[in-house]
């Protein structure tokens, strides 16, 4: 399953400083610009498809929690300072994107 997201922006002021949760299936984020990661996104591999974020570049200063297994970002990524990204133990989080920390 697929949750696509359409816009010129995602928030006018600065970035998402809310909670995305996705629980397998795939995000598609596509902006006419890069686009704020400043709240928390909740990647969790539930047993159904891979988690996975696509579109354009995510600029992340929030937090990224990986649980559940694999998940993967197939955007291009800025990490901030103030990024958090936690992966539990026995899951992984690949980075199929340039990156930029």
């Amino acid at each position: 399953m697929t949750f696509t997201i359409n816009a010129g922006t995602i928030d006018n002021s600065d970035g998402f400083d809310g909670t995305v949760n996705v629980n397998g299936g795939t995000l598609s984020v596509n902006t006419t610009a890069a686009w704020g990661m400043e709240g928390t996104m909740n990647l969790a591999d539930t047993g159904g498809s891979t988690p996975s974020v696509i579109g354009q570049q995510m600029n992340i200063s929030g937090t990224i929690n990986v649980t559940g297994g694999e998940s993967h970002i197939n955007s291009d990524m800025v990490f901030q300072s103030t990024a958090n990204v936690t992966v539990e133990a026995g899951s992984e989080l690949e980075l199929n994107g340039p990156v930029i920390y």
